[in-house]
């Protein structure tokens, strides 16, 4: 069952058809097992889904944009307010090292070396455009920007 049910949810193709068990492109692991069944599924039986491109304008400021690796339909958001760019980033980092060392490998990513060049030039664009990122599994305060330490990109919390 839905948890918001006047929501619309959009799922990006890709990503969609990778967890869909009933997909050609379905992509079996084992974790998140069942994730797509009891967690997409009644979103889409219940008609709330809508199933967009993995570059898709949501509003004038909200974009979601492809930032493929961890999954090949794996999309992040890109909110542009008050002069200001944030990122929220889902999977694209797992733990706060890799910001420091993006070629850190946590189980998961189908695609270990375009997760890694995702992760590289998510940073150097994050870090020129001054940008706050909000990653999925960073501990509170979950968001944060980057900084410099020698040839290092560090995540400063908050």
């Amino acid at each position: 069952m839905p948890t918001f049910p006047n929501a619309v949810y959009l799922f990006v193709d890709a990503e969609y058809r990778r967890w869909d068990t009933s997909s050609t492109d379905h992509h079996p692991n084992d974790f998140n097992v069942s994730v797509f069944d009891e967690c997409v599924r009644p979103v889409v039986e219940a008609g709330q889904a809508r199933i967009v491109a993995a570059s898709h304008l949501i509003s004038p400021s909200l974009f979601i944009e492809p930032a493929v690796g961890h999954t090949a339909g794996h999309a992040m958001l890109r909110l542009d307010s008050g002069g200001r760019r944030a990122y929220f980033t889902g999977d694209v980092f797992h733990h706060p090292a890799q910001v420091s060392r993006p070629e850190l490998h946590l189980p998961g990513c189908d695609d270990l070396a375009t997760a890694i060049a995702t992760r590289w030039a998510l940073l150097r664009r994050a870090h020129e455009e001054d940008a706050l990122l909000f990653p999925a599994h960073f501990s509170a305060p979950h968001y944060g920007h980057l900084e410099m330490d020698g040839d290092e990109f560090v995540f400063v919390p908050g």
